[in-house]
């Protein structure tokens, strides 16, 4: 087996093999979201309401996308879409 371990912004995430480059996407306070990376799902918000994505493209685009009806009524989001640049090998939050 393989994996990593990634310490990012306070925050250790358990993830497979960190090849290029990665993100965090936080969603304060609501677990269990979707997020889509371009387009296509790749994961749901843990209960601090992180997610870690490990294979974003280097400086490139990366379409990041909530889904703003799953959110809780009672919650709302500043954007439902972000474009994540990260460095080679680097991380980004967003």
């Amino acid at each position: 087996t393989s994996g990593a371990l990634v310490l990012f912004n306070h925050d250790l995430f358990a993830t497979r093999p960190v090849e290029q480059s990665f993100g965090v996407v936080q969603v304060p306070r609501v677990h269990n979201l979707p997020i889509y990376y371009n387009n296509q799902l790749i994961g749901y918000t843990d209960t601090q309401g992180n997610l870690l994505i490990p294979d974003l493209l280097p400086y490139q685009n990366n379409k990041i996308k909530v889904d703003a009806r799953s959110l809780p009524l009672n919650d709302t989001i500043d954007k439902e879409e972000i474009n994540l640049i990260p460095y080679y090998r680097s991380g980004v939050f967003g």
